[in-house]
This record gives structure tokens, sequence and C-alpha cells, in this order.
């Protein structure tokens, strides 16, 4: 018999497959009675929703979330062997590991440090002496090189990382890095002693204190933003500078020269740069903006 008999002979199956089409259909034999309801239809497996599986809390151990990256810091003492001046690591480091490689220098003495990696999001830092989470050297933005003379003796940090979205992947990093530390440069002195300016900055001890023009966000208009400044002398100093929001921005100098800013992982590391017009050095961190004269760097 054909559908279209059938059909016709089953009224209630006729009247339920133009209403729901695609049904799957059951229709009764020739001389059986009908029930109801006459017709029982089920969705096509194709729309059944997907089977919810539970598994026993035991059978999987869970994966470990670093809700505090400083947990993963490790420190390592680095020791150069008798008669070098140099030393050369090679380790490997993956998610949000941190290794801080920790070695003794002396104010004036000229600090050379390269990383060679095959992991395009891992970097180092370079951290002073006491401070206060400050960066000389902030890799993400300026480079896999180092080099600079040491504005204080002290114990310098070399801060080995993989950036966020790396370590939230899980990715892994092998690297090679390279210390090299030169004899130590004579003494110039300083007015305020041993004492560096980023560790005096860092404790609100200024050399002087002021007013100059900053901003914050992208198309803010400029504004007069306070500043204290510690110096070593011959312009290099460290100027901390209270932003729109109240918060503080620390920006280094070396000899009148713009050298970096304490940008960290919880900034994102803004890029940075320095440009200069007549006798003020213009400073951008990501969208900020500071003009700083002169005149705080070298006084008068």
């Amino acid at each position: 018999m054909t559908l279209h008999a059938l059909l016709m002979e089953n009224p209630d199956v006729r009247d339920t497959a133009l209403i729901r089409p695609g049904l799957v259909l059951h229709i009764p034999e020739r001389g059986e009675a009908p029930s109801r309801p006459p017709v029982q239809y089920a969705r096509a497996e194709a729309d059944l929703p997907p089977p919810v599986i539970s598994e026993p809390a035991h059978t999987r151990a869970p994966t470990r979330v670093a809700t505090n990256q400083s947990d993963e810091v490790q420190t390592q003492r680095v020791h150069f062997t008798s008669g070098s001046n140099s030393a050369t690591i090679e380790d490997s480091i993956s998610g949000y590991e941190i290794i801080d490689y920790v070695l003794r220098a002396q104010r004036g003495q000229s600090i050379n440090v390269s990383m060679a990696t095959q992991n395009n999001s891992n970097y180092f830092n370079v951290l002073p002496p006491n401070g206060n989470g400050y960066a000389l050297f902030n890799g993400s933005v300026s480079g896999d090189t180092f080099e600079s003379v040491l504005p204080e003796t002290g114990d310098y940090t070399v801060r080995v990382y993989l950036m966020r979205a790396a370590a939230r992947r899980g990715e892994k990093a092998d690297y090679r890095l390279e210390m090299t530390i030169d004899t130590p440069a004579a003494d110039t002195g300083s007015a305020n002693g041993d004492t560096s300016a980023a560790q005096r900055a860092g404790s609100g001890n200024y050399d002087a204190t002021g007013s100059m023009p900053c901003a914050q966000v992208a198309g803010q208009p400029l504004q007069n933003c306070q500043f204290g400044v510690s110096r070593e002398g011959s312009g290099s100093a460290t100027v901390v500078v209270t932003r729109p929001d109240g918060s503080t921005r620390a920006l280094f100098f070396i000899h009148g020269r713009f050298n970096s800013a304490d940008t960290s992982q919880a900034d994102g590391y803004p890029e940075y740069s320095a440009t200069r017009s007549s006798d003020v050095t213009i400073v951008r961190v990501g969208e900020e903006i500071y003009q700083v004269d002169d005149a705080v760097l070298f006084g008068g």
C-alpha cells in the first residue's frame, strides 16, 4: 500500500504528518485497532542533546592554576668562578614560573646581560637593589640585551619569565642567559652618600619636588602632576610622578637620558619611549605622557 493510501485511511496520522513534518511515524497495520494517541513520534537522533558524562572526582587530577604568581618565583644566587667576570646559565621555565638570578655588583661597574631563547614570549627584567619593584630594564619592550653602568652597590636581580598569555597556555621556554660585569669604575661620589636615587625615591626621600605636565590616558589634556626626584648626579635620577588617578609612575634617567620606567605585569608591561624637545624629555609609557624638564634631573 502506498504512503498516500495509508494516510487517507488514517486521518489522525495524516493530520499529524501535516502538522509535524519530519516525524518518525507509527502507522497501524490493516485491521489493528488504533489507540489514542494514534501516532507515536520521536525526534531524529541528530536532534537529541549530547549526553552528559560525569566522572568520579578521583579519576582526574586537577590542573594547577596559579592565582599568585609570586608563589612560583625561584631564586638562584649567581657566583662567578675565580678569575672570571661572567657566567652563562642554560635553563628552562614553563607556565607561571619565574626565576630570579641574583648577583652582587658595585656602583660604577658596567653590566651586560643577554638572552637567547626559542620562545618569543620569554623575556628578562633587571631589578636594582631594594628597588621596590622598579625595573632598570624591561626585556619585553627593550629587547634581549641590557647594558648599563650600575647606579649603586648591592644585589641586582635578573628576572626570567614568560608573558602572561604564554603562561596561561602553559608554554615552555628553553633559554641561555649570559651575564658579564666588568671591573669597578672609580666612584664619583654622591651628595647623599652610598644610598642610590632609586632606593631613596622608593622611600619618599627626594632631593626636590614640584609639578610637571602629564596625561594618563589617550586624548586626556596635559595637566600638572606632582613629582619627587632623587638625584645621583650628572643627570642620573629617579623621578616618581603622581598620576591623575593618584597612582605613581617611576621614571629612570642615566646621564640625562631616559632609561626605563617601572612597568610591571600588573599593568601589562606597556611600551615606553622618549623624545627630546629643546630642554625637555617627553616620555611615553603606553598612553601616558610625561614632560620632564632638564632642571628636574640636573637641578637648578
